[in-house]
């Protein structure tokens, strides 16, 4: 046990003196003087440590000394870097801030799942408030922000010609998500189509997406995934409702995943303080219909809820009164 923490405190030392040389070479009392602000002076070094540090160091190919004259022109052993000790202290900060970012993904995951308890509550009446939700969620917005910020961005891929006419089955690219996709619908009124990429789907403007390689209604290639060269980050019920505030389109979605996405959109209603919402399930054979007719009427959120009339969409929507 003695030699691991031996080895932790030499291992600290070292990657604080790569750090030291990070700006410029310096001699060994410049140095130690350094590790002590970098470490507001919780970490002090003798000599004899710092020396063996170096000796160490050297023999690693971290770092190199040089004869040059201090301030006060004596002439002083300095040390600078190696190029490999710049590629350690790289690599160091590179697992640290990895370690830094899974540190925060999982107070992410934590926070969803408090947030998954509060909806239960809150559907079950129980103690949670819409305020204690929005709270939590507006945390989880904020750690999810950070490490977005902090994540390395690689450029989005763009290949494939742009798409401006789509029918359902296509095979298309998405840029902004490295994913390849699946329409699900035609274009609406404003030129937006439903796809599945993976496991969840979303309404996208068709100047957004891309042609794959064999056009409408080409197939992956082989072993090639439906989510493409890298799986895009979503949430859980697919991407946020990019329809208004009042209103959420379910249309080609299957029955539980467009169950999912209206609960969630129901409660952010709720939160926001909207008297009625839209559901648009579209009309079809009626199936998507009365699955959500079903689960409406045992939500506790809802206090009435009727089909849309003409002017409203008809039977393809229907139209919640909250509680």
């Amino acid at each position: 046990m003695a030699d691991r923490s031996t080895d932790l405190i030499a291992g600290t030392l070292d990657m604080l003196v790569l750090k030291s040389l990070s700006l410029e070479p310096m001699h060994g009392f410049g140095i130690s003087r350094r590790i002590e602000q970098i470490t507001q002076g919780v970490f002090k070094v003798n000599p004899g440590s710092l020396l063996l540090a170096f000796q160490r160091m050297q023999r690693a190919g971290l770092i190199a000394p040089e004869w040059r004259a201090s301030d006060n022109n004596r002439r002083a052993k300095f040390y600078k870097l190696t190029a490999k000790g710049k590629r350690q202290l790289e690599s160091e900060r590179r697992e640290r801030k990895q370690a830094e970012l899974a540190a925060r993904k999982d107070l992410l995951r934590q926070l969803e799942n408090q947030i998954d308890d509060y909806r239960k509550k809150l559907r079950a009446d129980k103690k949670a408030t819409p305020e204690m939700l929005r709270e939590a969620r507006d945390k989880a917005k904020e750690i999810e922000a950070e490490i977005e910020r902090e994540t390395p961005k690689q450029a989005p891929v763009v290949r494939g010609e742009p798409v401006r006419r789509a029918t359902v089955g296509d095979r298309v690219y998405v840029p902004s998500l490295q994913a390849d996709a699946e329409v699900l619908t035609d274009p609406d009124s404003d030129g937006r189509v439903r796809v599945r990429i993976g496991g969840v789907t979303a309404m996208l403007p068709l100047a957004q997406l891309r042609r794959t390689e064999g056009g409408a209604g080409a197939q992956p290639a082989a072993g090639a995934t439906a989510a493409g060269p890298q799986t895009p980050r979503m949430h859980a019920v697919g991407i946020e409702p990019m329809e208004s505030k009042s209103e959420i389109d379910v249309r080609g979605l299957e029955a539980d995943e467009a169950i999912r996405a209206a609960e969630r959109f129901l409660e952010d209603a709720v939160m926001a303080g909207l008297p009625t919402a839209r559901i648009i399930h579209g009309k079809g054979k009626g199936i998507l219909r009365e699955r959500m007719k079903h689960w409406l009427s045992k939500n506790s959120l809802v206090k009435e809820f009727r089909l849309g009339e003409i002017r409203e969409g008809g039977t393809g929507v229907t139209v919640v009164t909250l509680g």
